[in-house]
């Protein structure tokens, strides 16, 4: 944790000179290079103290030179695309050649160097960072995305509270809706922003019937069913039901419909890579009659 002087103190800040880890000036005032030669020397520099204040910006927020803030959603005002983190690396003592990223122990806790690079300009700043906010960025957004995928909206034809034996159901979700879906979590630095965005893509439906029959599977959406297509007509997202629900609780079969997702992580701090699919469901009661005959004489 940096020192530092507030009004009504006896000590002027420019007395202060403590020493600064890189993160806290630009490369260009920093008296050693990076990567540098070993882990330990390389990252700290002899400066005057700046005027360093917490960070806020909504719920995420940064002191001193190491992150330790709550996450935030959205994409905020300050970051700019064009900048990127990267981890700093330096030399394996051990092994003489091996790169290895620049880390440190404070508190038991594992913190690495990152250096965040713009295109506009030429200075490079760096800004130590727990280990663990990445893990909290990720399990943070994640979970965000879950929650809005639980808006699931399907169709079905005939409609569910008229299917009919031997009459192949056709399920659907409406195109418009079927698209991906991405949230970003970040947190504001001292030096920039550091985000995580998941996007979740639809990959396939999955319908249920509830009558104990496998489920039937398709890629994609499904097709929407229209009066032109009549009743013979098959979709790659159809079950066919061949017994009626008269027998079951309600008259009804607690059919489910889901949608899986395929996952995936990107940052702007060197995080790329896919993660466990998800599924949202729903519960889908339905009704299914039997057509009878009728003969006149």
């Amino acid at each position: 944790m940096f020192p530092s002087a507030h009004p009504g103190t006896s000590r002027s800040r420019a007395a202060l000179v403590a020493t600064v880890l890189v993160s806290a000036v630009p490369a260009s005032v920093a008296t050693v290079a990076l990567p540098p030669p070993a882990p330990a020397r390389a990252t700290v520099v002899e400066a005057p103290l700046p005027d360093r204040r917490p960070v806020v910006d909504g719920d995420g927020w940064a002191n001193d030179d190491t992150i330790t803030a709550r996450v935030s959603d959205g994409i905020p005002r300050t970051a700019d695309a064009r900048c990127s983190w990267s981890v700093v690396t330096g030399v394996d003592p051990v092994a003489g050649t091996t790169e290895r990223p620049v880390t440190r122990i404070v508190a038991g806790v594992t913190e690495t160097l990152y250096q965040r690079n713009c295109p506009d300009k030429r200075d490079s700043w760096y800004q130590w960072i727990k280990d663990s906010t990445k893990t909290r960025l990720v399990d943070h957004v994640s979970s965000t995305v879950s929650d809005k995928l639980k808006n699931l909206v399907f169709r079905t034809a005939p409609a569910r509270d008229r299917l009919v034996v031997n009459v192949g159901t056709w399920f659907w979700v409406p195109r418009v809706l079927w698209k991906p879906v991405s949230v970003t979590a970040y947190i504001t630095t001292p030096v920039g922003v550091i985000s995580v965005t998941v996007t979740a893509t639809p990959s396939r439906l999955r319908f249920d019937p509830g009558n104990r029959d496998d489920a039937a599977w398709c890629d994609g959406p499904g097709d929407a069913w229209t009066a032109s297509n009549g009743d013979a007509a098959v979709s790659d997202c159809m079950y066919t039901y061949r017994h009626a629900s008269d027998g079951e609780p309600n008259r009804r079969f607690v059919a489910h419909t889901a949608v899986e997702w395929k996952l995936r992580v990107k940052s702007n701090f060197g995080l790329s890579f896919p993660l466990p699919h998800a599924r949202t469901t729903i519960t889908t009661p339905v009704t299914v009659r039997e057509l009878q005959a009728v003969l006149t004489p």
